[in-house]
């Protein structure tokens, strides 16, 4: 007979629920690799990396404050939330991949901190060596991409 993860009550418990050793019984016991499956694992993965994200986006943290100190104070605090959305947004990615199968979960949960821990080694280490932070390309990037559409717009009128 098998043995089940469930509550003192005798009802299953939700994976949310569960702790590590519940989850890892959990995984070590299921028959098959169905979408159940998959966000049990999820959530096994996202006990770990939601804590390192903190770590991460401190460390992330750190040149956008030197940053600010050149700059108005809102913009490294913006700039803060535009990663913090940008890490959300991968997250939610992955997690969505990861449930369905596409790729594991392992990478749909630990990307994220990857890439902000690579964006913030990348403006640590520009800080360290005080080269300033390019952040003005944003305008120049809608100036060009404005320019292009206009001209593309141009282009299709006149056939």
């Amino acid at each position: 007979m098998k043995k089940t993860v469930e509550a003192s009550k005798g009802s299953p418990k939700d994976k949310k629920e569960m702790s590590l050793a519940e989850l890892r019984q959990y995984l070590s016991l299921a028959d098959r690799k169905d979408s159940k499956y998959y966000s049990v694992l999820i959530e096994y993965h996202k006990k770990f990396s939601i804590s390192f994200a903190c770590f991460f986006l401190g460390f992330l943290a750190v040149p956008l404050g030197l940053l600010s100190s050149r700059a108005k104070r809102s913009f490294g605090l913006g700039l803060g939330l535009i990663f913090f959305l940008l890490y959300y947004l991968l997250l939610s990615a992955g997690n969505v991949f990861g449930e369905t199968g596409v790729y594991p979960p392992v990478i749909g949960m630990w990307v994220p901190n990857m890439v902000m821990g690579g964006i913030g080694l990348y403006l640590f280490k520009r800080a360290v060596n005080e080269r300033p932070i390019q952040v003005d390309f944003f305008p120049d990037l809608m100036k060009r991409l404005a320019f292009r559409l206009k001209g593309r717009k141009a282009v299709s009128s006149e056939q």
